[in-house]
């Protein structure tokens, strides 16, 4: 940018997605009355996942959209440069969340009969489906992400009948109230908590085909665990090779492999199998 003043430039990133319009607007300051020339150009660079060898049995999850599998002691992921040369690439990857899976331990489906559950259009009383999940935590002060993954996908009619989701303490006291079927949790202390999940539906057959549905709670893990990436499966497997990226160059359209090497990496002492350690790259 120049004009009167000295000339001038400013350089702004920011996150976008595919298939979706960047509008770009420019005004002048209110107290800025003279002519300026403007340049502004538009630069899209980043990564993507090409491909990744791993099991189906996952026990790590990194972002972005890359899956680990813990049964194999080296793990490659190819990333491609799509739209322009990717340098100075040095990659490192660490977890910071426990991802754990929990089903009901209670299930109930009962008739709302008070004259406020009906249905203003039908006139038919309401059915609710209760879920109960027991989740324990393994210390103190922890935040956890919580989610319904079978409703996240739900219709917009199952939204407009009422979702609640609830969280209670050891001693039955409420902690948290979700209108949703995701949210963010702080669970103070360390010990067994109950998660509920409250759906009004008409159709009792709709509800019965959700109770085994389960809850997904990512946990802080208060610490981030980092996780050694190699250039080749040898400098994994033989320590006589320190081989490391550094300052590497991805030409537009092509790939470069990453080795993880998920054989010497230590899960936390709270993983129990079945646990997803959830990272960035």
């Amino acid at each position: 940018m120049s004009g009167e003043s000295a000339e001038q430039s400013y350089s702004r990133t920011m996150v976008v997605r595919g298939y979706q319009t960047i509008e770009i607007c420019v005004s002048p300051h209110w107290g800025s009355h003279n002519t300026y020339e403007l340049n502004v150009s538009v630069e899209f660079r980043g990564l993507v996942v090409a491909g990744s060898l791993t099991h189906i049995n996952c026990s790590f999850r990194m972002s972005p959209g890359i899956m680990l599998s813990g049964d194999v002691p080296v793990n490659r992921v190819d990333l491609q440069a799509l739209v322009s040369t990717e340098d100075k690439i040095t990659p490192a990857g660490y977890f910071d969340k426990l991802q754990r899976f929990f089903w009901p331990t209670k299930s109930t489906i009962s008739v709302l009969r008070s004259e406020r559950d009906l249905c203003l259009a039908t006139k038919c009383p309401y059915y609710q489906l209760v879920l109960d999940y027991s989740v324990s935590t393994y210390r103190d002060s922890i935040g956890a992400n919580v989610a319904v993954t079978g409703l996240l996908a739900a219709s917009d009619d199952l939204w407009a009948m009422g979702v609640t989701l609830l969280a209670f303490d050891a001693r039955k006291k409420c902690i948290a109230r979700m209108a949703d079927v995701t949210g963010r949790v702080f669970l103070p202390r360390r010990g067994d908590y109950t998660f509920q999940l409250q759906i009004r539906h008409l159709n009792t057959k709709d509800l019965e085909a959700m109770r085994r549905m389960n809850l997904s709670v990512v946990f802080d893990l208060g610490l981030r665990l980092s996780i050694q990436i190699r250039p080749s499966v040898a400098a994994v497997f033989d320590r006589r090779f320190i081989a490391r990226y550094v300052n590497s160059t991805i030409p537009t359209g092509k790939q470069l492999p990453f080795f993880f090497d998920t054989a010497t990496f230590k899960a936390p002492p709270e993983a129990q199998p079945g646990d997803v350690l959830v990272g960035i790259l």
